[in-house]
């Protein structure tokens, strides 16, 4: 009986345990993650966290603090920013993907309403100049980070080639290639914050995208 009885119970760790390894295993797989870093700029613009064994790449970005401190301007004089400012960056391997990015820019309308700005960013991502771009996906959901108004995109598309403007234009990587993202939108002032989740390949969008979703979610803008 004994024996039988510590036989059983063997089985029953063993059982556990294999159990425990194949979870781990689909967990891994499916992009998961349990535990994210919290990242707060010097300059108390904004916070946002990522998962905690993605690589930090802030040093990466061209002079990032004078681009946050041209959107704090931009946000405290209630005007739009002057260009494109990219404020944080941040890998799963060091510059590569998955992904995610923050970058802050304007759109061009002449009412800054959040429904106004968001209609005038979709027909500029949907009509970019220089390129050609089809969706094979999109999708848009109004929603709020942190009190703000927000929409979140699920994205997939195939960018073709350039069509250059004249002598000295440079394309830069292959062309065409294809991408699935998620990207989260909000306004602040008359500045359009936009989080940017790009997955390692289209076919592996679905294992990240509740990851991607938690990130994007995490955005806090203290200005």
């Amino acid at each position: 009986m004994r024996t039988n009885m510590n036989t059983s119970w063997l089985r029953c760790v063993i059982t556990c345990l294999l159990s425990v390894v194949i979870l781990t295993s689909l967990l891994s797989a499916s992009g998961c993650v349990s535990k994210f870093t919290t990242y707060n700029d010097k300059q108390g613009l904004f916070s946002i966290s990522y998962p905690y064994d993605w690589n930090l790449a802030i040093s990466e970005l061209r002079d990032v603090n004078s681009a946050e401190q041209k959107v704090i301007d931009a946000i405290s004089s209630n005007v739009p920013v002057e260009s494109e400012q990219q404020i944080f960056y941040a890998a799963k391997t060091p510059l590569w993907r998955p992904n995610v990015s923050i970058f802050v820019e304007s759109v061009s309308v002449t009412e800054w309403t959040y429904d106004k700005v968001v209609e005038a960013y979709v027909n500029e991502i949907k009509q970019p100049d220089n390129v050609s771009i089809s969706f094979k996906s999109f999708s848009q959901v109004k929603t709020t980070v942190n009190g703000r108004e927000a929409t979140i995109f699920d994205l997939e598309y195939t960018v073709g080639p350039r069509s250059p403007k004249g002598p000295g234009d440079i394309v830069l990587g292959p062309i065409p290639y294809s991408d699935h993202s998620l990207r989260l939108l909000v306004l602040v002032g008359k500045t359009v914050w936009i989080v940017d989740c790009t997955s390692p390949s289209p076919d592996d969008f679905s294992q990240w995208k509740g990851v991607f979703q938690k990130i994007v979610k995490s955005l806090r803008i203290n200005k």
